[in-house]
């Protein structure tokens, strides 16, 4: 409990003010008896922090919370400490009971003799009535301080014909006008809760208070205070009193929201965050200030525009857009850290083949659509519409605009699904599963409720990032046909230079001279390149050759280095060839760096190939 609950606590239920006179800190009050005018209550400070002595008696020092008193003297007095956390119910007992005790200390008046003065009968006539005496008037201190004239008139302005809701607003706006200027200095320890506030819920003494802080706060220096003060600040800014213009309202708004965060709760900063929405609306500010106060909105928009228009963008752009939505995150994929790119390949292509499964919106089901509402523009909060009937359109970017048709505002926007981010999330988990799965890689994990049509995606997008991919990577040879006979030419002169006699001999001799080519002997191993064999796999006579003596386990070391080829590349392409078949790799390099039928897929592809 706090020291403005306490005091107003005291105010409503004992009719008394606090008194701040005679202590050093003007800050510092107490609370006197209207019987006694003794001190029943201090109101100070100890180091630095809020407390109250109260005069309640010695049987209160026992109880839970209570101290010894910081300034007072004698067993009649404790202390308490004033915060969040000081116990109600105990504190105003206490007060109650010493507020008790100071009336029960009054002396008692005397008992005044009530003598009836007979007067002598007359001799003569008839006895007459005399007036009794008129009492004394008593004089009854009076704690209503004056009324400000500036309040007063005022006060006097508001029209009480005008129906309350509508009316409410505009006689906000008329008063404030009035008081656009005001200043004052009055101190004020109460504390004030209205819904809504205006000036005409307030009472004179909570106005001046209401003012005397607007007062620091137009100087710079903002002071935490009633929540409803605060509410009826913003109000004035909303409603352009007390500016020069809608800029100045502006740059007043977000100077306020920073220094008085700290105090806010969150129900004040969300209504802020709004209404500084509204207020660039409503006010027409400038494309980017718009796009500033709408940044949250606006990347979420972006997101959506780049999942809509998937072929358009990079794969990166669309990964990123998944996970601004998703509730689930692939940082721990073991394929992100391995080859991001690649990851970021598999996501978008994911992304493509479930927008275009033919019996689902992926879009209406996963993201949201496009809805159009009535937009009232600061709602929650006391406004009057000084433009009634105007017209115009504010496009905060293509999924947000907003339209006013005569004074009838229209917001046209991207409305996202029920469970967005765990849908998505679901999708983002399934990709990272079945990723782990196709590459060996990391955990497994667990399949999640995700329909058949999405895992057919998935798998389907990880089948064509992978040829993609490995197409991508094998070595490209590029041959400038236009430089063939340069080639052949510098070929000659440089075979001319390194020729011998003999070979130069030899060269010039008749064709019919030159020796006939050696037979073949039975030991050589070296064949001519075969015919092109019949396969469903499309390959190459050189991969067909190399696979089908790797079955049969006979050498072809020979082969492969007469035609002057690269066991690697070969063992690549079949592996890549076969995989659709097979549904994996079929060759492998053993210890010695040589080519191996993995022994599992021996005899499908004995199968296959004899």
């Amino acid at each position: 409990m706090k020291r403005g609950d306490l005091l107003s606590y005291a105010r409503a239920k004992y009719g008394i003010r606090a008194i701040y006179q005679w202590l050093p800190d003007k800050d510092d009050c107490f609370l006197a008896s209207p019987a006694t005018e003794q001190w029943f209550a201090m109101f100070t400070h100890f180091h630095q922090q809020s407390v109250v002595d109260i005069k309640c008696g010695p049987l209160a020092a026992s109880q839970l919370g209570i101290n010894e008193p910081f300034w007072m003297k004698g067993d009649q007095w404790v202390g308490i400490l004033l915060d969040d956390h000081t116990p109600e119910k105990i504190v105003t007992h206490l007060l109650d009971l010493a507020f008790q005790r100071s009336l029960k200390q009054a002396v008692p008046p005397r008992a005044h003799e009530h003598l009836i003065e007979v007067p002598p009968f007359a001799k003569q006539g008839d006895y007459q009535d005399q007036p009794l005496p008129t009492p004394p008037q008593r004089f009854y201190h009076s704690y209503q301080e004056k009324i400000p004239e500036q309040i007063r008139k005022m006060k006097a302005l508001y029209d009480y014909t005008l129906p309350s809701i509508a009316g409410r607003a505009k006689n906000f706006y008329v008063q404030g006008c009035a008081m656009a200027d005001y200043e004052d200095d009055f101190e004020y320890a109460g504390h004030v809760t209205r819904y809504f506030p205006t000036y005409h819920n307030l009472d004179t003494d909570q106005l001046r208070g209401y003012f005397t802080w607007r007062t620091k706060v137009r100087q710079g220096k903002i002071e935490q205070t009633s929540l409803s003060f605060v509410y009826l600040y913003i109000y004035e800014l909303l409603n352009q009193i007390g500016v020069a213009d809608p800029a100045d309202g502006y740059q007043r708004l977000c100077s306020f929201r920073q220094a008085y965060q700290d105090y806010a709760d969150k129900k004040l900063l969300s209504y802020l965050n709004q209404w500084q929405q509204d207020y660039v609306i409503y006010y027409g500010f400038d494309e980017e200030t718009i796009r500033q106060q709408f940044a949250d909105q606006v990347a979420e928009d972006t997101a959506f525009d780049t999942l809509v228009n998937e072929q358009e963008h990079s794969a990166a752009a669309v990964a990123d857009a998944l996970k601004t939505f998703s509730a689930y995150q692939l940082d721990h994929c073991p394929l992100q850290k391995k080859d991001a790119g690649m990851l970021d390949q598999i996501i978008k292509e994911s992304w493509h083949q479930l927008v275009v499964t033919p019996e689902k919106n992926v879009v209406a089901n996963l993201l949201g659509w496009q809805a159009s509402v009535a937009y009232y523009p600061f709602s929650s909060a006391v406004f009057y519409d000084q433009q009634p009937h105007r017209n115009g359109e504010y496009r905060v970017d293509p999924q947000l605009i907003f339209r006013c048709q005569n004074g009838r505002w229209q917001k046209e926007y991207y409305l996202p699904v029920k469970r967005r981010r765990q849908a998505v999330g679901d999708f983002m988990h399934e990709i990272d599963r079945l990723v782990r799965q196709a590459f060996q890689l990391g955990r497994q994990l667990k399949r999640r409720p995700a329909d058949d049509a999405m895992v057919t995606a998935i798998q389907t997008a990880i089948t064509i990032v992978r040829q993609r991919v490995a197409e991508a990577r094998r070595p490209k040879v590029k041959i400038d046909f236009g430089q063939l006979a340069k080639i052949r030419e510098d070929a000659s002169v440089t075979r001319e230079s390194l020729l011998t006699d003999e070979e130069r001999a030899l060269e010039a001799a008749t064709p019919a001279e030159q020796p006939a080519p050696a037979p073949v002997s039975a030991g050589d191993t070296s064949e001519e390149v075969p015919a092109t064999p019949t396969n469903d796999f499309d390959l190459t006579p050189d991969e067909h050759y190399l696979l089908v003596h790797l079955l049969r386990k006979e050498p072809w070391q020979a082969y492969v280095k007469d035609h002057h080829l690269m066991v690697n590349m070969l063992v690549d392409a079949i592996n890549e060839k076969l995989f659709d078949e097979v549904g994996d790799t079929v060759i492998e390099f053993n210890d010695a760096n040589e080519p191996q039928i993995i022994e599992d897929y021996q005899p499908d592809l004995e199968e296959l190939f004899q």
